[in-house]
């Protein structure tokens, strides 16, 4: 696991376990997906990370 993708991954978590409640602020809603689609952008930094880690 790299440190900076679970960073965001666990703030982008927290934010949508939030559109389980009501807030008077801001309305928020999350939809259930069936699919993830890989963009071409994640792919190569995934790649990137794995080769800085391989060469630690």
């Amino acid at each position: 696991d790299n440190l900076y993708l679970n960073k965001y991954n666990n703030g982008l978590t927290t934010l949508l376990k939030q559109t389980r409640h009501e807030h008077e602020e801001i309305n928020m809603f999350a939809i259930e997906l069936e699919k993830a689609v890989r963009g071409k952008f994640a792919e190569f930094t995934e790649r990137i990370f794995e080769r800085n880690q391989n060469t630690k």
